[in-house]
């Protein structure tokens, strides 16, 4: 959904949109940054679950005001019984979950 929102956001606002991983510890999550908005109206940052195990294949991506990202992006996320794969293709910014029990 966080991928989804930020293209959208970037379309709605003619704007660029990053997401950045971050890992502290043990506790991994996202920050969203969006181009030209002061800092009290950036989206919140978003933490992941204790315990979900979480792999990017880039450490961020960025959509531009066209709904394009800038890089081909995938996050596997893992818990002991269920992972999600999140891929997102570049050129249309189109965003696919696969779920495996």
């Amino acid at each position: 959904g966080a991928l989804r929102s930020a293209r959208t956001t970037a379309i709605a606002n003619g704007a660029h949109v990053r997401l950045d991983s971050y890992q502290d510890g043990a506790l991994t999550g996202f920050v969203t940054t969006v181009e030209g908005a002061a800092k009290d109206h950036q989206p919140p940052k978003h933490d992941f679950p204790p315990g979900l195990k979480t792999e990017w294949s880039s450490r961020s991506v960025t959509f531009g005001p066209d709904g394009s990202a800038d890089t081909s992006l995938s996050i596997v996320l893992a818990r002991p019984d269920a992972t999600s794969v999140i891929q997102l293709f570049s050129a249309s910014g189109q965003v696919t979950v696969t779920h495996k029990e």
